[in-house]
């Protein structure tokens, strides 16, 4: 990196930091944000000028004088409703939307009838933009979740059976519509943002989600990042094969449901169906139990959190698959429901488009 691109850097992220200090402290003056972080009176200044022109931060009024008698400085405080994002899943119970401020805080949602016509997805998005009573050059971007492997570095996704999807980019059809950009992002993986933002997994930095729903899919957070993997294909936990697989023949194909999937999604209809007596669900938990405890001997994470539209049947559950887990796999672990429900994956979808636009706005 050349010098000009090393100061665009720390200049970049100074002023990150600027922001998730009044974000996360206020109110707080100039000073003691620059005592907090370790940085020059003006360099914090000219920051916090910039924010405020852009109304992400706003003067408060005057604080306390300091205990030396000192002047009282203007105490500074975070402003979430100065700009929004965007965010809509696209799953089997039709296309759902949300706009949020930047504290996650829904302003308005739409779910509309399952589509896969990107003139009728567009549509309505225009639609709900229409009725909005605020300024869309708040619009910081467009998130989108889809049931499918993304790749989320060109928008494409890879493979949507459910909307006949395939190599399907995403972007390329809807660039010069919105004037805010667009992100596109896995479901589950969307979720897993969400739950870390503002549900059961906030603030976590290594954590595991599994979604129960059509059918089972998980996402890696670890170190305060979503894993993605090679081919986007991190958290394939649908695939896992056991022995008993192996010597009955059965192998994973590409497209299809993979091994653990399969027992799930027909487990799970069992208990839809209220086909399963207690004996039954004794060993669905612990295959569950052996699942996770193999996963957490693997990444080591802080919390698992069971999501998805079907993760109640597991509610009276979550203790013993806590205590299974943790003493399966040696390694204390704690397990919680998701909390978010429908919102998980637009609201993950919209903290994305927050992180990759954070350094720009």
């Amino acid at each position: 990196m050349s010098r000009i691109g090393n100061l665009d850097f720390i200049k970049r992220m100074n002023r990150t930091l600027v922001l998730e200090t009044i974000r996360n402290e206020q109110p707080i003056s100039r000073a003691k944000v620059a005592k907090s972080l370790g940085l020059s009176r003006s360099t914090v200044s000219l920051i916090v000028d910039d924010l405020l022109a852009k109304k992400f931060v706003t003067e408060l009024g005057l604080g306390d004088s300091t205990k030396e008698g000192g002047r009282r400085g203007i105490e500074l405080g975070f402003n979430p409703k100065s700009a929004y994002g965007l965010g809509i899943e696209i799953g089997d119970k039709g296309i759902l939307h949300i706009l949020t401020d930047l504290n996650g805080e829904i302003y308005k949602e739409q779910t509309l009838p399952l589509t896969n016509k990107m003139n009728e997805i567009i549509g309505g998005i225009l639609q709900f933009l229409d009725e909005l009573d605020i300024d869309q050059q708040l619009i910081l971007g467009l998130g989108i979740t889809v049931p499918s492997i993304v790749d989320s570095t060109n928008a494409i996704v890879i493979d949507a059976p459910l909307l006949g999807w395939k190599d399907f980019n995403v972007k390329e059809h809807m660039q010069g519509v919105f004037p805010f950009p667009v992100f596109v992002h896995n479901d589950v993986n969307s979720a897993a943002l969400g739950e870390r933002w503002l549900g059961n997994g906030k603030e976590t930095m290594d954590m595991f989600y599994i979604a129960f729903g059509s059918g089972v899919g998980s996402s890696i957070i670890a170190n305060g990042q979503l894993i993605l993997g090679h081919s986007y294909s991190a958290g394939e936990i649908g695939y896992f094969l056991d022995q008993t697989d192996i010597e009955k023949g059965i192998l994973n194909k590409k497209g299809e449901f993979g091994s653990l999937e399969s027992k799930f999604t027909k487990w799970l209809e069992d208990i839809e169906k209220k086909k399963l007596d207690s004996i039954n669900m004794e060993e669905i938990i612990n295959y569950l139990s052996i699942t996770l405890a193999n996963v957490v001997s693997l990444l080591n994470p802080e919390k698992i959190i069971i999501g998805g539209v079907k993760a109640s049947y597991f509610d009276s559950y979550v203790g013993k698959i806590e205590k299974n887990v943790s003493q399966l796999s040696t390694y204390p672990v704690t397990v919680n429901r998701g909390c978010l429900e429908k919102y998980a994956s637009p609201l993950g979808a919209i903290k994305y488009v927050f992180e990759q636009i954070q350094e720009t706005i």
